[in-house]
């Protein structure tokens, strides 16, 4: 019987997971679509990272930031500096592939859009596991999925070349592994998976070097946790650290070097400002301007800085300059706003419940503190860049918290639906939810995002 029960079991996950992949195809079809639709240069900083994998392509060789075909027309910038070169050279590969069956600029292009494709993939497909680990449920799971790919702003960012999508899939994994071993012992694939998180996330964007930390204090602290009530040993424990050091530093620490070797400057960032520094005293236009109207408290009260954010980070197509009607914005802001509600309520609510706290209540509560950590840190850098170097109050910069944030939205609705639907019609109310904002997304898509044609 326990034979048949397990074989039962193992069939149920291999339904889930097909059923979640395929989902996920269909949601990175569409991105693809958007890729193939939206003109060369019509998205945020999109010539200056084309120019990474565009150099890979045309030289076999990682670009330096002083090479002439990586320098930005304006500022003496380059992504070159900087070593997060993970999404560049995955789109040099595929445009190596694409070269082979066809060769114009268009399909070029696309065929480097297609990493965005891909790691917006990631995102929903971590997002949607981690949602099903914490509900055991395929119709939240599914919802949570559409909810992430169908947001116009992240189906924006998954169809051209950024490292903003990047930063979201890397999150989106240390996320899901936080949240899968609050539930079982320490294993070797979880450590994989972290470590591929941590590689993604320092490859891709210094945004979600938050999520690094806080996936780091995570492992020691659940680990600790597991030693002190008997769940694993000491043994496992520097084994999993072993594992997850050497894969992260295999793959990082050479990008790391590389750029220290090149420009005595790790992380890039003090070499790209001091050649900004030239360009601004030889008589060149000053590209970065830093919040002036006051101190932190007066930036985020402003009211230009909170709707541009919140709005960039619903949808805002071409150079922030497609803006949605406000109807939509409100459409969204009820939405989210609801699934936050809900979602405080109810964890209010299970706080004051009389429950003895078993481990898996115990690691969830160390996951979660370390997950809002982690948003808030996101948030922080920010601000911080904002106000003090360069005001661009874009949800861009903020794509990181996405994965949690839409599993708080998830699980916010479903607080709702268990409150007024039955249980045998919630599968029709996902339904719903999900073909009405997949149908609001569509009529974004073709009311504004095709505008950028026409740019």
């Amino acid at each position: 019987m326990q034979e048949k029960n397990l074989t039962n079991e193992l069939k149920q996950k291999q339904l889930v997971l097909t059923i979640q992949i395929i989902f996920v195809l269909m949601i990175c079809s569409c991105f693809a679509i958007w890729a193939w639709e939206l003109p060369y240069n019509q998205a945020p900083d999109e010539m200056m990272r084309y120019q990474i994998p565009t150099y890979i392509f045309n030289h076999s060789s990682l670009p330096t930031g002083y090479d002439q075909e990586a320098i930005y027309i304006l500022g003496n910038w380059s992504y070159a500096f900087y070593p997060q070169m993970l999404g560049a050279i995955i789109s040099a590969f595929f445009m190596q592939v694409m070269n082979l069956f066809r060769s114009t600029p268009e399909a070029l292009l696309w065929a480097a859009r297609l990493t965005s494709v891909l790691f917006g993939g990631i995102t929903v497909f971590f997002t949607g596991k981690s949602i099903y680990k914490l509900s055991n449920n395929l119709g939240l799971s599914l919802l949570g999925m559409g909810l992430l790919g169908f947001l116009p702003q992240f189906t924006f960012l998954s169809c051209y070349v950024n490292n903003d999508v990047i930063a979201a899939a890397g999150a989106s994994m240390i996320v899901y592994t936080m949240i899968a071993t609050c539930f079982e012992p320490w294993r070797y694939r979880h450590s994989i998976y972290l470590s591929l998180g941590f590689i993604i996330c320092a490859l891709g964007y210094l945004n979600s070097y938050s999520f690094i930390l806080v996936g780091g204090i995570f492992f020691l602290l659940i680990n600790f946790f597991n030693i002190k009530h008997q769940v694993t040993d000491k043994k496992v424990f520097y084994k999993n650290f072993a594992l997850i050091f050497c894969l992260s530093a295999l793959a990082i620490f050479p990008f790391l070097i590389r750029n220290y070797l090149l420009y005595k400057d790790f992380f890039g960032m003090q070499v790209f400002h001091e050649e900004y520094m030239k360009w601004v005293a030889e008589n060149g236009t000053t590209l970065q301007k830093p919040y002036e109207l006051g101190n932190l408290l007066a930036m985020l009260t402003d009211p230009h800085f909170k709707s541009f954010t919140l709005q960039s980070f619903i949808g805002f197509f071409g150079y922030m300059s497609i803006r949605l009607d406000i109807k939509y914005y409100q459409i969204y802001y009820c939405l989210f706003g609801t699934g936050i509600l809900a979602f405080v309520v109810q964890s209010i609510q299970k706080h004051f419940q009389q429950e003895t706290p078993n481990l898996v209540i115990q690691r969830k509560r160390i996951a979660f503190i370390l997950i809002m950590l982690g948003c808030l840190i996101t948030f922080g850098l920010h601000w911080y860049y904002c106000l003090k170097i360069d005001y661009q109050p874009q949800g861009r910069y903020i794509m990181a918290i996405v994965a949690p944030f839409i599993i708080m939205i998830t699980f916010g609705f479903e607080k709702i639906i268990n409150f007024f639907i039955q249980p045998t019609k919630k599968s029709y109310i996902y339904l719903f939810i999900l073909m009405s904002y997949i149908l609001i997304n569509v009529l974004i898509h073709n009311y504004y995002f095709l505008l950028s044609q026409n740019i």
